[in-house]
């Protein structure tokens, strides 16, 4: 849900739940598809434009587990055109944790560090993650796109996107020749923590009113492998009132800033 990542969950930027594995490149096209032909492909690919814009609102149920140390937990996500959403992660023995944005001001609220507002970068990134049109309003985000290579993720041969955003470090995306669909995306995380190289992979692509949604999301974090599993995606949904309003302690602190 994340863009031009398709359709696909937007991920919880600070958490750092992602994380790196690079591909070797293999023998390159004397000519290759520029990028705006390739991110063309996959938006058709996984649905097509009219069938983007043809929603509006999105909730996302799934899960989180942290392969081998016994951790799982339980994340929903809500997205509301244009730019509204908010994520909670409900994580076994250590908290709740969130994120969203009105469409201004974008924040996070976690049990370990507290509450905080994003800026700069990282702010921007989320941003970008939230807008529901992003997909195929990319230029709207993103500087530049440039097609680089052609390497193979895990068998599969891809082209190799550069995206520039406009504020941010460059992202790169991973889009299967055959196919159009997105395999793999890498780009530094702005943190905390200070920068974050970060590498995901997406699978299991699933139609959901008209749309390839992939399902399975994996990734490395220091060598923890994390997995994120799409359970349910609702198209349509009646929010109440209030839902991606920010919080009173997020706005004092924004608005003192």
């Amino acid at each position: 849900m994340t863009r031009t990542y398709g359709p696909s969950l937007p991920r919880l930027l600070s958490l750092g739940l992602l994380v790196a594995v690079a591909s070797p490149a293999i023998g390159q096209d004397d000519a290759l598809p520029k990028a705006e032909e390739i991110l063309a492909k996959s938006i058709e690919a996984t649905g097509g434009e009219a069938a983007y814009k043809a929603l509006s609102t999105r909730k996302v149920a799934g899960t989180i587990e942290f392969v081998g140390a016994g951790l799982k937990g339980e994340l929903t996500l809500e997205q509301e055109a244009p730019n509204k959403m908010k994520t909670t992660l409900e994580l076994e023995n250590v908290g709740t944790f969130l994120q969203g944005t009105d469409g201004t001001i974008a924040y996070e609220i976690n049990p370990v560090s507290g509450e905080r507002v994003l800026e700069g970068p990282e702010k921007a990134a989320f941003l970008r993650e939230a807008a529901f049109y992003s997909d195929v309003d990319w230029q709207d985000y993103y500087a530049e796109a440039e097609t680089k290579e052609v390497m193979e993720v895990d068998g599969t041969k891809c082209y190799v996107v550069a995206m520039t955003p406009k504020e941010g470090r460059v992202e790169t995306r991973f889009y299967a020749v055959d196919t159009g669909l997105l395999v793999k995306s890498r780009r530094i995380v702005e943190s905390p923590m200070g920068e974050i190289p970060v590498e995901s992979f997406v699978s299991d692509y699933r139609e959901v009113d008209g749309l390839k949604i992939p399902f399975v999301s994996t990734e490395m974090l220091l060598g923890q492998e994390v997995k994120t599993t799409i359970q349910s995606v609702e198209h349509g949904v009646s929010f109440p009132e209030g839902t991606f309003a920010v919080p009173e302690a997020i706005k004092n602190r924004a608005g003192g800033r």
